[in-house]
């Protein structure tokens, strides 16, 4: 008699490829025997071991299949499957978008792809119809039923956005509230100026295209506002030349880059799986469906569960749309004001701030969103699941204290150069719906990017420098910046609310830099006997 974890063979059922996915995952991350598993998931302990034996073979088949083929038992590929892969990508795409799709402009787009890829160079059988058999098939293997196919109106209805609001109240009962975040991304002109000219639906007024320059920015932040993620910020240029001879470890952002300044899919998922990295609990992640919050289940990610809300609810159940990122732009342009403030008070030239300026002005930005502001934010969606107690006048209040000291700095600028006759309300929000935030692939680069998967193709990577008025930095030689340190160390040593603190802080940095030195001068040594 064969043994089993319960003594009797149980009776042959199948497995869903979901269900294999969770026992990889426990076998992997909490480290269950193969008889614990059995036990759990009421198999034989030969299936089990049999499971965890293809790992590799089910991970593979279930990230070219997708998650909404995880309820499938059975792994396998169409004859056309890179065609089929193609299709499901553009599904996809159009689907996050709301748009309607009906079988027959499926089965188009099947042979549309079908002749590309032929023509692009691939071996593919020459007859391709896409017959109401292939489709069917088709739609089994990614988990397409028509109700998604048909999909329903972009309009939401108060009741929509009701259950909504219930659906995630239970969602997040089941997390603490420090392990619920919310991420999104916004445009920020970073140069811009509150020049009503650069307003105008002409834009014809003059500098207003170098004004005009763009960053793309992902904000993270959880339920409480006790912890704010370091932003992703994406330029256009790889390497500015302004963060030339930088550490980027250095800077208060991550910082990423493609040419068009734009959040991608894969962007997203690499960000995503830095974020899983950062936690360690359970964690629940809230997102939008915009086109480049591609489907996470393929990074199988250990603590990060990833909720997309409801379409076209972000407006009133996203916190970060709720005020937080308002409340960042206020920051930022309140800073970059002062500094115009400052310089022309100074009799200087007002300077357009480069990428490395901008970003320590996002940092500085965003440190100085409130705890309070966000958690007010996230109360203010509703979709808390705890009761909480009624807001004071003074939290409500935080947002429009700052718009309001930004109005101020802003009449300081006014009467300096009448141009710059902007509203708070009306700089803040000129990017707003200025920016495209992500790419919405068209037949060409999806096409292109299935090829690169499959490996048919390799990967073109776009140059882009568009930072040529920035000057390059220069490399400050350690005796240079051992002179300045010493001054600038003599000069903290007179303030009179200098601390032992600080100066013990500044000796500590110095330290670190004569280590550094050393070490690099051992390492160049040991390289002359090599």
């Amino acid at each position: 008699m064969t043994s089993t974890s319960t003594g009797k063979r149980k009776d042959r059922q199948s497995i869903t490829i979901e269900t294999k996915i969770e026992i990889i995952n426990k076998k992997e991350n909490e480290h269950k025997s193969d008889t614990e598993l059995a036990r759990m998931y009421n198999l034989d302990r030969s299936t089990v071991s049999n499971i965890i034996r293809n790992k590799q073979k089910i991970l593979d088949a279930f990230k070219q299949t997708g998650a909404r083929a995880s309820k499938r038992t059975r792994m396998q590929k169409g004859h056309f499957d890179i065609v089929e892969k193609a299709v499901y990508r553009w599904f996809s795409m159009v689907r996050s978008n709301n748009i309607p799709v009906s079988q027959d402009i499926l089965k188009q787009k099947a042979q549309e792809y079908h002749q590309q890829f032929v023509n692009a160079g691939v071996d593919l059988p020459a007859n391709f119809e896409a017959a109401n058999g292939w489709l069917r098939r088709f739609q089994e293997r990614f988990g397409i039923v028509q109700r998604t196919i048909s999909g329903e109106s972009s309009s939401v209805n108060v009741s929509v956005v009701e259950n909504g609001r219930q659906q995630l109240q239970e969602l997040l009962e089941q997390y603490s509230l420090e392990n619920i975040y919310n991420a999104d991304e916004t445009g920020l002109f970073f140069r811009l100026g509150p020049d009503k000219t650069l307003a105008s639906k002409s834009d014809t007024a003059k500098g207003c295209k170098r004004d005009k320059q763009r960053l793309t920015i992902l904000f993270a932040c959880n339920a409480t506002g006790s912890c704010k993620l370091k932003p992703l910020v994406i330029g256009k240029s790889k390497r500015p030349r302004c963060l030339t001879n930088v550490n980027l470890n250095t800077l208060p952002v991550q910082y990423s880059s493609n040419a068009k300044a734009w959040m991608t899919g894969e962007k997203w998922k690499d960000w995503l799986k830095w974020f899983d990295q950062q936690c360690t609990e359970p964690t629940l992640l809230l997102a939008d469906n915009c086109p480049a919050h591609v489907d996470s289940t393929e990074l199988h990610l250990t603590n990060v569960k990833v909720h997309y809300l409801p379409p076209n609810t972000t407006s009133h159940l996203q916190p970060c749309d709720s005020g937080i990122i308002h409340s960042f732009k206020t920051h930022y342009r309140k800073l970059l004001v002062s500094k115009w403030v400052g310089e022309i008070d100074n009799g200087e030239t007002i300077t357009p701030v480069n990428i490395k300026e901008a970003i320590n002005l996002i940092g500085e930005a965003w440190e100085n969103v409130s705890q309070q502001t966000i958690y007010n934010c996230w109360k203010k969606t509703g979709i808390l699941p705890r009761p909480t107690e009624n807001q004071t006048l003074d939290e409500l209040d935080n947002i429009a204290s700052d718009d309001c000291n930004l109005n101020n700095l802003l009449q300081q600028l006014k009467e300096k150069d009448e141009k710059m006759a902007m509203t708070a309300k009306e700089y803040v929000d000129i990017d707003n719906n200025n920016i495209q935030l992500w790419e919405e692939p068209t037949d060409e680069t999806i096409i292109q990017e299935v090829l690169i998967e499959e490996g048919i193709q390799g990967e073109i990577i776009p140059s882009s420098d568009d930072d040529n008025d920035e000057e390059e930095r220069s490399i400050i030689t350690y005796e240079e910046g051992k002179k300045a340190f010493g001054i600038f160390k003599q000069y903290i040593e007179q303030l009179d609310h200098a601390t032992a603190n600080d100066i013990s802080f500044l000796n500590n940095l110095m330290k670190k830099a004569e280590k550094e030195r050393i070490d690099k001068l051992k390492q160049s040594k040991l390289d002359l006997y090599f």
